[in-house]
């Protein structure tokens, strides 16, 4: 079973002052970075999709993926611009917003 890992990172922000949430930092790290550390070691590939920020993103070593049409279409699309570049069995969905996410969940889904 192979599963690759989606960290949505494309949203506005408006619920956090317009801020990019994913560089919003929690116990020191930016949250992408925390989540990508919580789940890279269950997973195949972590990919993070968004549309700003790719500089920022790509220090911290995630390929950041563009969604394929323009403007904030909501997190479907960027699901569905990863889908389209994996051949995964499966797409794990990690909403960059909740840092706090443990990998025992995608270890309950595994079962």
């Amino acid at each position: 079973m192979v599963i690759d890992a989606i960290i949505l990172a494309g949203g506005k922000g408006s619920r956090f002052n317009n801020k990019n949430k994913g560089l919003l930092v929690i116990n020191n790290k930016p949250f992408a970075t925390a989540l990508y550390n919580e789940f890279k070691n269950n997973v195949r590939k972590i990919f993070i999709n968004s549309n700003s920020n790719h500089q920022e993103y790509k220090t911290i070593g995630i390929e950041t993926i563009r969604d394929d049409k323009q403007g904030y279409m909501g997190p479907l699309e960027g699901i569905k611009t990863i889908m389209r570049l994996t051949d995964a069995d499966y797409l794990f969905v990690i909403p960059v917003d909740s840092p706090k996410l443990d990998q025992k969940i995608l270890q309950s889904l595994k079962k």
